[in-house]
């Protein structure tokens, strides 16, 4: 299936497509000045991250003024959809390599 992701200027947007079997979701992902992740739901399906010992559902509720959302570690997992349709994504930060002079 296709799947189509785009940087913006303070984070990523993952994007997946109802025409290819998967619901209509989305993700944002979020860094600020301090190299600090964190994922935004903004999909009424769930949206979970899961990491160690915890499970955290990001779903979007209209009634909240905001979506919840929460940080990302290397190696927790993004569970998007659910049943067959769900896909599942893990949050890696690979270390930067420094220019050899």
């Amino acid at each position: 299936s296709e799947l189509v992701a785009g940087h913006y200027p303070r984070g990523m947007d993952l994007w997946l497509p109802a025409e290819e079997g998967v619901r209509e979701m989305h993700l944002s992902v979020a860094v600020d000045e301090s190299q600090n992740y964190k994922a935004r739901g903004l999909s009424l399906y769930p949206t979970r991250v899961k990491r160690s010992l915890e499970k955290l559902d990001l779903r979007y509720d209209p009634a909240r003024p905001l979506p919840l959302e929460t940080p990302l570690s290397s190696g927790d997992l993004l569970e998007l959809g659910d049943g067959q349709s769900q896909t599942v994504l893990e949050f890696v930060m690979l270390p930067r390599e420094e220019d050899q002079p």
